[in-house]
């Protein structure tokens, strides 16, 4: 399958960010005196920005949109000071982006991370690949899975959507990839389950980062 450009999500697919998101969330909450969550919990929680993280978290009836904004400013402070102490590149995603880059395929990012917050991990841990997108979270533009920001990634190289692969981890993504006529990919290490990738309408998922190379037809030895 020819592609000329691969769109990646960052948190539970290009990096292992669950520690310290983890770990940044229940400062925020404790600094609240509020109830913390494990890592698993978190998995179900994260995806869809801070702010629905957090209203995921918080217990029903302190669920209000000036409690989730506290949590939220907490979160901004203490994930500042420990983003990048658990944070690592998963296995096999160096060389997949060696690889890509060899080909000439471009590579970018699309986040529900913090735009400020996407930039900044992606220039500590990718800053060797030449993405030419780096996309967070920012004010004015809709959130994944809405297509808009893929859109307007795919189109300022003057790509065709279809000739754009979207990689990630959760249904949000698979969703985004299709709902902008791209190739939607999941990824089996994230924070999402296959069985939810698949119902999301996820065409290919992924075991190991270079399986994507069988997806786009290529060998690792081309």
């Amino acid at each position: 399958m020819a592609f000329r450009a691969i769109l990646f999500d960052l948190d539970g697919t290009l990096l292992n960010t669950l520690t310290d998101i983890t770990n940044a969330a229940n400062e925020a909450l404790r600094l609240e005196g509020l109830p913390v969550h494990s890592e698993a919990d978190y998995l179900r929680f994260i995806g869809d920005g801070i702010a629905t993280t957090f209203r995921r978290a918080l217990p029903p009836d302190r669920a209000d949109d000036a409690q989730v904004e506290r949590c939220q400013k907490h979160f901004q402070a203490t994930y500042g000071q420990m983003w990048n102490v658990h944070t690592q590149p998963y296995a096999g995603i160096p060389e997949l982006l060696d690889h890509l880059t060899r080909r000439g395929i471009a590579l970018a990012v699309l986040s529900n991370k913090g735009d400020d917050f996407a930039k900044h991990i992606a220039a500590a841990y990718l800053d060797k690949w030449p993405f030419r997108a780096i996309h967070g979270l920012k004010e004015g533009v809709p959130r994944k899975p809405d297509p808009t920001a893929a859109l307007q990634i795919a189109g300022s190289p003057g790509l065709d959507p279809a000739e754009c692969g979207f990689v990630g981890d959760s249904a949000v993504d698979i969703w985004t990839g299709r709902n902008a006529g791209m190739y939607p990919t999941g990824v089996a290490w994230g924070f999402q389950t296959v069985a939810m990738l698949e119902e999301a309408g996820a065409r290919s998922i992924l075991h190991h980062p270079l399986d994507l190379l069988q997806v786009l037809g290529l060998e690792p030895s081309d």
